[in-house]
């Protein structure tokens, strides 16, 4: 969900293209396509986001948290 979570955050920001991304750094366009199709667990597909991270701000990663029916079974 983080990875997919990044992508959403530079699509909709102003001024950012994927096409432009992928032109300036090629390197990047496998790991964005595996990402859109949902090949998340891929090594090195966090890759894209540090050079994506220069041209758009990218959200920080959210501390997942156990869902509070679990959360009470446990104490």
């Amino acid at each position: 969900m983080r990875e997919i979570r990044k992508l959403v955050y530079a699509f909709y920001t102003r001024d950012f293209s994927f096409g432009r991304f992928t032109r300036e750094h090629p390197q990047t366009k496998k790991n964005l396509v595996d990402l859109l199709i949902g090949n998340v667990f891929r090594p090195g597909i966090n890759d894209i986001f540090e050079p994506m991270s220069k041209s758009v701000p990218l959200p920080d990663s959210i501390p997942l948290e156990s869902p509070p029916a679990l959360q009470s079974q446990e104490t």
